[in-house]
């Protein structure tokens, strides 16, 4: 009856905001010509209309309150198009929105279930979910009862702001650490591509280069292990650190939430140079070290990777031309 098409969510990814804001057009397939309507956005993602392809007219236009309460739907697509607060879909028999975790009913303000994250049962199953929160914690609140400000990606909180943060700084180290994963991934195709080309030949420079960045994927794979889990739970401070651009402690022990503080200069930084700092501080919670005789497993080094292929990382580069050396002269 429908089909959508979807493109960069509000972190710039296809995915890093659990599409929120990346609905690009809906098309209808119920009438005798297929119709297509593209989505108009708020600020938080949320879809205020629809606008016909063919001509440009308005087909469907949606007033919400404050948090998401449907006010007035007007236009032939109002009810056919699913997707409106939040970019999440909504059921038009229970008037639910439907996040990726759980349902939000608008009309009260509400999700219908507790947040898991903040049940001790789903912490220790987890063994990410670090800390019981506090008593008067309401786990049924959604985003701090300031929905005309904030979003949720999935239905899930995610960040514990242990100082006071804007709603901007709150985006800016969200997107940057959506970035990072997204990072991440891709090298992490290209590490499995070069393990796959180097292989072919059994010289054992090339067995040597293949557990190298065997390791390095298993870095990576870790940090995006642990941004995409939902039971992730990361405690970020902000603080006055001269000298340092930011700190990360990974917690040894499954009660205890992992840390991640940020030097002020953070937030006056390019997003470049946020990204690079938060791939930096983000790897050493999978092990990396800041020296040592591996250059695979050193955060100073894998850090450039945030922004360079890995065929142009100097490090690879060079090991590279000393094992195609190695192997031509043995003749292997």
């Amino acid at each position: 009856m429908r089909s959508y098409v979807w493109g960069l969510d509000l972190s710039g990814t296809l995915d890093g905001a659990g599409g929120v804001g990346g609905l690009l057009w809906v098309t209808k397939h119920s009438t005798p010509q297929p119709a297509t309507h593209f989505a108009a956005y708020d600020g938080n993602g949320n879809v205020p209309a629809l606008v016909q392809a063919q001509d440009g007219t308005e087909s469907a236009r949606y007033e919400y309150g404050p948090f998401g309460e449907p006010l007035r739907l007007t236009g032939p697509m109002a009810d056919a198009n699913p997707f409106r607060f939040s970019t999440k879909r909504t059921d038009n028999t229970t008037d639910l929105v439907l996040y990726e975790y759980r349902p939000y009913s608008p009309s009260v303000g509400r999700w219908l279930s507790r947040d898991s994250v903040g049940q001790l049962g789903f912490e220790l199953m987890r063994r990410l979910m670090r800390r019981v929160r506090s008593g008067d914690d309401n786990l049924y609140r959604l985003v701090g009862n300031s929905a005309a400000k904030l979003f949720d990606v999935l239905g899930l909180y995610e960040y514990e702001w242990e100082d006071n943060f804007r709603d901007a700084e709150k985006q800016a180290i969200q997107s940057s650490i959506g970035r990072v994963a997204d990072r991440a991934k891709a090298l992490i195709k290209q590490i499995e591509d070069n393990i796959k080309a180097l292989s072919k030949c059994p010289c054992s420079a090339y067995q040597d280069l293949i557990r190298k960045l065997e390791g390095l994927k298993k870095v990576l794979e870790g940090m995006v292990r642990e941004i995409d889990d939902p039971g992730w739970n990361l405690e970020i401070y902000r603080r006055s650190m001269p000298g340092v651009d930011a700190s990360y402690w990974d917690s040894p022990v499954p009660w205890m939430d992992d840390r991640l503080t940020l030097n002020l200069t953070w937030f006056s930084e390019s997003p470049s140079g946020q990204d690079s700092t938060m791939f930096y501080e983000i790897s050493h919670g999978q092990g990396t070290d800041d020296g040592g005789a591996n250059d695979y497993n050193n955060a100073h080094l894998i850090e450039s990777l945030m922004h360079v292929d890995k065929e142009n990382w100097i490090i690879f580069k060079k090991d590279k031309k000393d094992a195609d050396k190695k192997c031509n002269r043995s003749g292997k």
